[in-house]
């Protein structure tokens, strides 16, 4: 098996420019191309799941510094069905959030509606939440009113 992926990819990466012709370079450079997308992509999601993969749980006090709000909208997209084109329809609801710092760090939580007009900037919340362990950014998990 082992012989098998090296002769294949001995075949994509390098036999290419054996040829010594303009297509085979561009082919070549080309796959080394795609070869340095996937990797890339590949490491970024690594990096993704471990940082926020099963994160330690801390408890703190926060303070909401901001408010924000994104309205709701819908949009269509289109599916083939056989032979016929079947448009869906999203949506999605109106978001209301908070904004808290922690610890000199800033972090989001998605809130009700309610919430988000009873919360006011300043406030004072305990906040459970988890810090990433690569990109360090602040994950909130739950929140209460002192």
């Amino acid at each position: 098996m082992y012989s098998y992926m090296k002769a294949f990819l001995h075949f994509l990466l390098i036999e290419p420019f054996e040829d010594r012709c303009f297509g085979g370079y561009v082919f070549g450079f080309l796959m080394w191309l795609l070869l340095a997308f996937l990797l890339v992509v590949a490491i970024g999601l690594s990096l993704a799941v471990v940082d926020t993969a099963y994160l330690p749980t801390k408890e703190s006090d926060g303070v909401v510094i901001g408010h924000y709000y994104r309205p709701q909208y819908v949009y269509t997209s289109y599916i083939m069905v056989g032979k016929v084109m079947m448009p869906m329809t999203h949506v999605h609801k109106d978001e209301y959030g908070l904004i808290v710092s922690i610890e000199g760090q800033n972090g989001s939580i998605e809130v009700t509606h309610s919430d988000w007009n009873k919360i006011k900037d300043g406030n004072q919340l305990n906040c459970e939440y988890g810090i990433g362990r690569v990109y360090r950014e602040v994950e909130i998990k739950s929140i209460s009113t002192k």
